[in-house]
């Protein structure tokens, strides 16, 4: 299974590309899915179940970490994960901003930064899932965050697009 991976591009059908135009940093994740018969619920789902234990226990010591410096370190949990899931729904560090038939706008605003996740599902002679991020830094704390945190959010993403593809299409 190939993702092809762009930084600094988003597709201009999301609901985030007037937003991703004030944004300090973009990537966009996609991969080849079989199925094409999709919702946002199950993509929702698939999104918080993708998340290998290793990066689990990354944000177990992220969250550690940035909690002595106020920042936000709520993780969503997956035994009360409970569609159908609505707009303006928090799930851990999660809130659902959006909700439409092929998109799902997920993120949070703290005081270090502000980020947003698209997950769009395409659908035509190819069928793609599409994952794309956008981060705004706020201050010099989010700048140093993110330039550290960078790194692991690019494997972090590559591997979870792929779990997620292999839950939607099994």
């Amino acid at each position: 299974m190939e993702v092809l991976k762009e930084t600094g591009k988003l597709l201009s059908k999301s609901l985030l590309f007037e937003e991703s135009k004030k944004c300090d940093y973009i990537d966009t994740f996609s991969v080849s899915l079989k199925r094409s018969n999709i919702d946002s619920q199950e993509l929702i789902t698939a999104f918080f179940y993708s998340s290998p234990k290793w990066v689990d226990k990354l944000f177990v010591l992220r969250n550690k970490l940035v909690d002595v410096i106020g920042l936000k370190s709520e993780m969503a949990n997956i035994a009360q994960l409970n569609p159908p899931y609505t707009k303006n729904q928090q799930l851990g560090a999660f809130k659902i901003y959006e909700i439409t038939e092929d998109e799902v706008v997920l993120g949070e605003d703290d005081k270090h930064l502000n980020f947003r996740v698209s997950l769009i599902i395409e659908r035509g002679t190819k069928n793609r899932l599409v994952l794309s991020a956008i981060v705004k830094t706020n201050n010099l704390i989010g700048k140093i965050y993110f330039f550290i945190i960078k790194r692991f959010h690019q494997i972090i993403v590559s591997v979870m697009i792929k779990r997620m593809v292999k839950n939607i299409d099994k």
